[in-house]
């Protein structure tokens, strides 16, 4: 619960509108300290229900001194304030006053030290009209003045106060530029935040984050995770082709099974509820694709089809209550649903980098629970159950208790699973794991990169499109370079889209120093299709650029000493190579390509999931990435790993002589 008033503040009422109101009372003394009541982050206003009228008011008190609170000497009496105000309560114009405070007790607002003291949700249908606060200060509407209605203050709870906002500068950026293209996004699939992109912003409980070869993150994080669903389980991926990981999957399905019957025969039918699993993919094989149906409501495999897939057969399932749908979606030419994301119960998920297939790529997840999930949950139902309706889900209503509450890495060691684990983490192994419980619930947004129809290939005059689609994801990645004030880190598959080749550029001649991490030969001929260009070329043509800018600025400092031009940030990029000790003794776990998706701005901004920053991904894909703002962000368990499995491709900045 939210930390409520510690002394009940009266607001008189008036009956008739000619009446006048009585002022506000403050309380007699102030609390000793308002960090003893718990006073929470603050967070955005919001309106839901049935109340439609109401709306989160920030409750201020203005103190006549400007002394910092001091917590060992409370406020005397007399120095309570003169007045008390009710303010709207944003993310924008509060918010951005308390952050870099070291007491977030204090703020000053309209010229004045204030004490924040409570939050509250005010109905503006009971404000008389002549009560002191005009209807224009609580919102629009105008009550009837002859009714009688109690003037309602309702103390947030802290689970209402937890801090879903991004810093503004940061968050209106995005907004806008969804906003300023809306209308290109109607036909987007899935379209669900087009009118209210604000809705994409919530909150989680980071869990973990993984990194190794796909087969070690779905033995280590994902497979055990499985086995402990007790209601549903929603695996979705891109592409599922017969695999070790394949195989692991379907030996978790036949252990679950096998659990669950012995469960029945010992307890009875009533003892499990019905368990659905969804497996949904994009891409088989070449033939899939060609002969796919283009609906949106894709292609349900029949029973007969499943073990063909790889799956245990319907019979293995039916008998252990495990109801199982396999589904894909793919729209010709090119547009796969590339999302990864693994959901159980519908309390925990997992985004990995990686695939359902047999490439021994280096991979990334991360795990986390709380309300992001539930977001998750709604991309999935717009995109696979499109078209199926309204319904209850099972997992909505899945006991928080045992062990389905358990986290990622919280797995009992005696579950019994057939899979063995992965090797421990050394410096010669890729594989990293690393726990994120004891961060807090941080800020979050679950991104769509949408499908869309248009891919605009730029040589084809027919569908020429010199812009990038205006997504979610795209958007996000574009406002984070926009905004970055010191440095950009990016580990990406590919790097072949222009639009973010130039924002990095933008970004480095802002001073902001940009490294990128990326794969030298990894899937050229999706390049070359997809883009007409490759990496390497896309990165000499960075270079060049960014050389240019080097020369302009030295060019300027050396006519005038005195010269503002900001200086250019550094550039350093690097490619993967496998490990040399482990391709020397040609171990089988080692990753020969990096596949992994992540972008770090000013440590503090951390996007992963399946986008990278080529043009198949900001073109003709659908997308899904997940934002974090996590302020003083040390955990980059993939810098480990990466640190002997790169190789510098440039590396230089004004000054140091490798401009030419």
């Amino acid at each position: 619960m939210g930390a409520r008033l510690p002394v009940p503040v009266s607001l008189s009422q008036s009956s008739r509108a000619g009446t006048a109101a009585a002022p506000l009372k403050l309380p007699a003394t102030a609390p000793q300290s308002p960090a003893k009541y718990g006073i929470p982050v603050l967070g955005s206003g919001r309106r839901s229900g049935s109340d439609s009228h109401a709306q989160s008011f920030l409750m201020l008190f203005h103190l006549p001194c400007a002394d910092v609170w001091n917590s060992q000497r409370p406020l005397s009496k007399p120095a309570i304030g003169s007045r008390v105000s009710l303010a709207p309560f944003t993310s924008t114009n509060i918010k951005s006053r308390l952050q870099g405070r070291q007491s977030r007790d204090l703020l000053h607002y309209g010229g004045m030290t204030t004490f924040w003291l409570s939050v509250a949700r005010i109905n503006q249908s009971s404000v008389p009209r002549r009560m002191g606060i005009e209807s224009s200060e609580v919102g629009a509407g105008t009550p009837d003045p002859h009714q009688r209605q109690p003037f309602s203050l309702t103390p947030i709870t802290m689970s209402e106060m937890t801090s879903h906002s991004f810093p503004s500068a940061f968050l209106d950026h995005w907004i806008r530029s969804l906003k300023s293209r809306r209308g290109d996004q109607l036909n987007d699939f899935p379209n669900y935040h087009v009118f209210h992109p604000e809705s994409l912003v919530t909150t989680c409980s980071p869990k973990s984050l993984t990194v190794g070869n796909g087969a070690s993150i779905y033995r280590d994080t994902l497979l055990p995770a499985i086995l402990l669903a007790k209601r549903e389980v929603i695996l979705v991926t891109c592409f599922w082709a017969p695999s070790d990981t394949l195989c692991a999957i379907k030996e978790t399905l036949e252990l679950l099974a096998d659990r669950r019957r012995e469960t029945i025969q010992t307890s009875g039918e009533d003892a499990v509820a019905p368990l659905r699993v969804r497996i949904c993919f994009s891409s088989r094989s070449f033939f899939q694709k060609i002969f796919h149906p283009w609906s949106r409501d894709g292609y349900a495999y029949p029973t007969s089809a499943w073990p063909k897939l790889g799956l245990p057969p319907d019979t293995t399932l039916k008998a252990a209550r495990i109801e199982l749908i396999v589904k894909s979606l793919f729209f010709l030419p090119f547009s796969v649903m590339h999302p990864k994301f693994i959901i159980v119960d519908r309390k925990r998920a997992w985004m990995p980098s990686c695939n359902v297939s047999w490439e021994t790529w280096f991979e990334g997840c991360i795990g986390f629970e709380g309300a992001a999930v539930a977001q998750l949950v709604k991309f999935y139902a717009n995109v696979w159950e499109h078209g199926a309706g309204a319904q209850q889900f099972p997992g909505d209503n899945v006991d928080g208790g045992g062990e389905a509450n358990q986290g990622p890495g919280q797995v009992d060691e005696n579950t019994g699973r057939t899979v063995p684990p992965s090797p421990p983490s050394d410096d010669e192994t890729a594989y990293r794991r690393l726990s994120l419980a004891s961060l807090p619930p941080c800020p979050t947004m679950i991104l769509p990169s949408s499908h869309h129809w248009y891919p605009g290939f730029r040589h084809i005059p027919v569908w020429r499109r010199i812009t990038a689609p205006t997504t979610p994801l795209n958007a996000a990645l574009l406002s984070l370079f926009a905004c970055a004030r010191t440095d950009i880190d990016v580990v990406t598959p590919n790097l072949t889209c222009r639009t973010v080749v130039d924002a990095l550029l933008e970004a480095l001649c802002r001073g902001v120093s940009v490294r990128i991490r990326t794969s030298k030969n990894m899937m050229l001929i999706e390049q070359l299709v997809t883009a007409c260009t490759t990496t390497e070329w896309t990165l000499d043509s960075l270079v060049k650029r960014y050389s240019q800018a080097c020369t302009e600025w030295d060019r300027k400092r050396s006519v005038d000493a005195e010269s503002q031009a900001q200086r250019p940030g550094r550039l350093t990029i690097y490619y993967y190579r496998p490990n040399l000790q482990a391709t020397a003794v040609r171990d089988p776990e080692e990753p020969v390509v990096s596949h992994l998706k992540m972008t770090l701005v000013d440590r503090e901004y951390l996007l992963l999931g399946s986008g990278n920053l080529d043009r198949a991904s900001w073109y003709t894909s659908q997308e899904l990435g997940i934002l974090l703002h996590i302020p003083d962000f040390q955990c980059d368990v993939w810098s480990e790993s990466l640190e002997s499995r790169i190789e510098v491709r440039f590396s230089g900045e004004p000054g140091d002589g490798t401009m030419g």
